[in-house]
């Protein structure tokens, strides 16, 4: 009997064929909504195929008496990969009918043990990697030749003949055939497609892998959460309808808000699978209502999750709390983004759900989000999967950076329309998605449809754009603009301004201002910590709620979705977007009496300027353009009609640039990672194409009409374009505390554990390249931070020299 796993000083042993057997069924299970069952059953089958070869056996039991080994010395994921293709090469020998799922299944097993598929051809020096993995005889793979031979004997032997593997083949051939066949008569790109079905079988092998080997190694139980989630989530509904039943309707407003979440509700338990959009004024309840819908989806169309992405951390906390408070459970909502700390206690069980998103409810970040469908490593992997056969809720999806649309758009495309998932983008600002695809985005319906009628009855809120008309607009700085709000206004009010600088500036400024008997000054922007910002926000609705005067000053940061209501906001001139989100933060429950006010106004470049903020410049460009169309009525600008005008120029001008392609240099090669994903098969020619150059470089065509770059494409992206470096913050006595712990401290498991404490401290700053660096390390752009003691520069603390750098109230001074 040969072994797939043991545990070292003990004679615990799983062996092999039980391992492929049961990763195996795992895998299809997985992969069974989308009627891929038997493409990912084969690749479990074969995956550990390798681990039949003596070195391996050897190099297990060597292992499990304690001997030194080396993790990884032993190469055993060619093997199945190795297999597969040599039977596929036997069974579809010609060039137009080669085996696709043999290509699919034959990539994920050689990658199990990386952190990105291989790419089929190399986009700089047109080699194929892919090829390179199984036919590589040099080195120390020329080891492979001897003992490939007996790991095909033993597997025939244990786990299935060769005969029974074609008929396996020829089961996930007709699987892969029918799904590419179906997705072009969907109108789906077909090249498209057959990335996202790679990176799906990868997704669910990996999991399968790692759960079941998390099975044996700390005796985790995970089948009772698939066979109970349809339970799950019908409580979960009815908990959270109960809610909402119980809520007061009183005011006006509360009573809109009961009937669009009566209507979302109903909607969820009527429609199909599909996209959808929930277009509701700010504070019109979307988070609850969108939930509602989500989970009678969910129970109607047997979808195993709901997954809900926000654009900050900030929002998903709110949102996560809120949602945990409306379904009375904290278990079945998973809150998963960088800050959250596990703790030392975490239970295996836990640790998994947070790994693989094995949960009713998951709410994670945008950035979260889209590393799953993107980003490379174990877990952004075994993620991918969950992502189908789920609802899947997009929170104020204008806030997608523009590179990324035509690569989201596109998974977003696959998961409803191949996935068997439901999309819904929640938000005031509803993007113009028809400017991408008409076919598939126009006329997307609408799960509030009469939501028009309720933009009026809604309105909280005045625009007062009287300062950016005339022949003199004046230009504000932060001692003018101190001077406009001493003399204009008491009370509370909001003042948002688009850069960080602007906002400190300004906030020295208020606080010179009213030194005595003035109101409360506060700051929010991306340089104060996530727990001091939490800690903020706390005291300002502390503050407010007892209506005491406080003047807050922001970066666009508390536009998106923050539960807190001003009487007045002062907002510095970007996209209409943006004012349409500040607007959202303005009178939001409906108690002032009379309409609150959001007034625009424009800032000096030297004070708040937006030179190096190219999107943003692009939107308040756009918007500029639009105003001219609202002058009589400038709060047609809050309506759906004008950010669809909006999104629809802003989004032809992105596009007609090839940004939302998302260009990129690679090796000093300019390329789009969107032509990765699909090898420009969206384009009537085909002459720029991988498989174009790969024939020209080698005298002959690549055997396969499609050719994505995985490898490559994950190594490229960013969910942040600007590259960032952490600093730890002395923020109070527990970041302090961390600190001192992390210094020079060797454990590498307590390490690990103190690192994600310390998240809640960290505060990101732009990065350089060392000059002094042949690696192209990144430091940070401030001398005010210095390396952490015994992290070799991987991880920055403030210098404990710069007493004042940490501001309680403006965060990070640079």
């Amino acid at each position: 009997m040969w072994l797939a796993h043991t545990t070292k000083g003990s004679n615990e042993k799983q062996f092999l064929a039980e391992h492929l057997q049961n990763v195996a069924e795992l895998a299809g299970a997985y992969a069974k909504p989308l009627a891929l069952y038997w493409t990912a059953y084969l690749a479990g089958l074969l995956h550990d195929a390798g681990k039949y070869s003596d070195a391996f056996q050897t190099y297990l039991r060597r292992a499990q008496h304690g001997q030194r080994v080396q993790r990884g010395s032993v190469d055993h994921a060619y093997a199945g990969a190795k297999l597969i293709a040599g039977i596929a090469d036997e069974n579809y020998p010609h060039p137009k009918q080669k085996s696709l799922a043999a290509l699919i299944i034959a990539n994920a097993v050689m990658s199990h043990h990386r952190t990105e598929l291989y790419d089929y051809i190399d986009p700089i020096d047109y080699q194929s990697p892919y090829n390179r993995r199984i036919d590589d005889h040099s080195g120390d793979h020329a080891q492979r030749d001897l003992e490939y031979p007996q790991i095909v004997t033993r597997f025939h032997s244990e786990i299935c003949s060769d005969s029974e593997l074609v008929t396996l083949l020829k089961k996930a051939e007709e699987e892969i055939l029918k799904a590419t066949v179906q997705a072009h008569q969907s109108g789906q790109n077909h090249a498209d497609v057959f990335a996202w079905l790679n990176r799906y079988i990868y997704s669910c092998l990996i999991d399968a892998d790692r759960t079941d080997t998390a099975n044996f190694d700390q005796e985790l139980r995970t089948d009772y959460r698939l066979a109970q989630r349809d339970k799950d989530l019908k409580k979960l509904s009815t908990n959270l309808t109960n809610t909402v039943s119980s809520f007061p309707r009183t005011t006006k407003i509360d009573k809109q808000r009961h009937d669009i979440s009566e209507t979302a509700a109903a909607h969820g338990q009527q429609w199909p699978t599909g996209m959808y959009r929930l277009t509701i004024p700010t504070g019109g309840g979307k988070t609850l209502a969108s939930m509602r819908f989500a989970l009678a989806s969910a129970c109607r169309n047997q979808q195993q999750s709901i997954i809900y992405s926000a654009p900050f951390i900030s929002i998903l906390r709110q949102n996560a709390g809120s949602v945990q408070k409306a379904v009375k459970s904290t278990d079945d909502v998973l809150e998963h983004h960088a800050n959250i700390d596990l703790g030392t206690g975490i239970s295996p069980v836990l640790r998994y759900q947070h790994d693989a998103w094995d949960a009713p409810i998951v709410m994670t970040t945008a950035a979260g989000f889209v590393n799953s469908i993107l980003g490379s490593g174990s877990n952004n992997i075994r993620r991918f999967h969950r992502l189908c056969n789920s609802v899947l809720l997009v929170d104020e999806p204008q806030a997608l950076p523009a590179r990324l649309q035509d690569l989201f758009l596109s998974f977003l495309q696959f998961a409803v329309k191949t996935g068997h998932a439901t999309v819904v983008y929640l938000t005031a600002t509803q993007p113009a998605l028809d400017v991408f695809n008409p076919e598939i985005f126009s006329n997307l319906p609408e799960i509030i449809p009469n939501y028009h009628t309720y933009e009026r009855q809604m309105q909280r809120v005045h625009i007062d754009s009287h300062l950016l008309v005339g022949d003199k607009v004046p230009a504000f700085t932060a001692e003018t603009l101190a001077d406009y709000i001493a003399n204009h206004f008491s009370g509370n009010l909001l003042v948002i301004l688009n850069t960080i600088s602007a906002v400190q500036n300004l906030t020295r400024t208020l606080k010179e201002r009213f030194s005595t008997n003035g109101p409360s000054i506060w700051s929010l922007s991306t340089r104060l910590c996530p727990q001091h910002e939490a800690d903020q926000l706390a005291a300002i609705r502390y503050l407010l709620d007892r209506q005491w005067p406080v003047i807050v000053v922001a970066t666009p940061i508390i536009e998106a979705g923050v539960d807190i209501s001003f009487k007045h906001c002062i907002r510095a001139f970007a996209g209409m977007d943006a004012i349409a989100q500040a607007a959202g933060r303005v009178n939001r429950e409906g108690k002032a009496s009379g309409l609150g006010d959001l007034i625009l106004i424009q800032t000096d470049t030297a004070f708040d300027s937006l030179a190096g903020l190219t999107d943003l410049k692009k939107r308040a460009e756009i918007t500029k353009e639009c105003l001219a169309r609202f002058k009589r009525d400038p709060d047609e600008m809050l309506t759906t009609t004008a950010q669809t005008l909006y999104f629809r120029d802003y989004y032809m001008k992105v596009r007609n640039e090839k940004i939302t392609k998302y260009p990129a240099v690679v090796a000093g090669e300019p390329l789009w990672l969107y032509d990765l994903l699909n090898d420009g098969n969206d384009q009537a020619s085909n002459s720029e194409s991988l498989r174009y150059a790969y024939a020209q470089r080698h005298g002959y065509q690549w055997p396969y009409y499609y050719a994505p770059a995985w490898d490559t494409l994950s190594a490229e992206y960013q969910y942040i374009d600007d590259q960032k470096i952490g600093i730890l913050v002395p923020y109070n006595t527990e970041a302090k505390h961390l600190i001192a712990e992390l210094t020079n401290c060797q454990d590498a498991k307590k390490v690990s554990r103190l690192l994600k404490r310390a998240q809640r401290y960290v505060v990101g700053i732009y990065a350089k390249k060392s000059k002094n660096s042949k690696t192209g390390k990144r430091l940070p752009v401030t001398d005010k931070a210095i390396p952490l003691a015994g992290f070799d520069g991987q991880i920055y603390q403030l210098n404990p020299s710069e007493k004042d750098a940490y501001s309680t109230t403006l965060g990070l001074r640079l």
